[in-house]
């Protein structure tokens, strides 16, 4: 799916808007702004939908655009919606269920339907996560090693999410959040505390990759400001 984005109004009737390209962040072929802007009436904009971008803000005035969306299917076939869009709507239906379960089987949907979507990888990382959370399970071996599987599909999915989308803020710190609650969660049924003299090598490695997610996030955060 493509889509075209034109506008429709000169550029003296307001003051910044454009797109923004999260990809453009940090390439070294390109210029620093990672905001492509029309260079007058008429001027189209094309790319791929699943390119990660967003509207930047207009100052002042108005910005008036025409958006619409170009895609295919194979001759002969009945009409249906293209993978990333049932995705998308299959991740929106997600947000709004309050039961994780249901949720997470809507996002499996929308991974199956386009298994390198960053957003659906992150969405169900964030939902195991919050679940593990949220249940309260007595100590035993058998619930421990539940929770232990959940928190690491959580940081499989987050990990994805993160080739995926590499410059996602939100995406590296609820990863460091992942990776850290998974150690978190051996201690504090050890009823142990957590500290640095005390932990196993293997440990110390998942807490350092969880700094190294928080590192990333506040790098892009402050990129983002910039």
């Amino acid at each position: 799916m493509v889509s075209v984005n034109i506008a429709l109004n000169s550029l003296s009737e307001f003051e910044g808007g454009g797109t923004f390209f999260e990809g453009l962040i940090d390439s070294p072929h390109h210029r620093q702004d990672p905001i492509i802007r029309p260079s007058g009436v008429g001027h189209a904009l094309a790319h791929l939908s699943t390119e990660r971008h967003a509207g930047a803000p207009t100052r002042s005035g108005v910005r008036e655009i025409l958006v619409f969306f170009l895609t295919m299917r194979p001759y002969g076939l009945p009409p249906r919606a293209p993978p990333i869009e049932r995705a998308f709507h299959l991740k929106i239906a997600a947000k709004e269920m309050t039961q994780v379960s249901q949720a997470i089987t809507c996002l499996d949907m929308a991974l199956k339907e386009r298994p390198m979507d960053g957003e659906a990888h992150f969405w169900k990382g964030f939902r195991l996560l919050l679940q593990d959370q949220q249940e309260v399970v007595g100590i035993n071996d058998q619930n421990d090693a539940i929770i232990v599987r959940r928190i690491q599909k959580s940081i499989h999915h987050m990990q994805r999410a993160q080739e995926c989308a590499p410059f996602d803020a939100r995406i590296h710190c609820f990863a460091g959040m992942a990776y850290k609650r998974i150690v978190d969660f051996r201690y504090n049924r050890k009823r142990t505390e957590t500290s640095l003299e005390g932990l196993r090598p293997e440990d110390r490695i998942v807490l350092e990759l969880s700094v190294e997610c928080f590192q990333n996030a506040m790098y892009l955060h402050e990129k983002y400001l910039r």
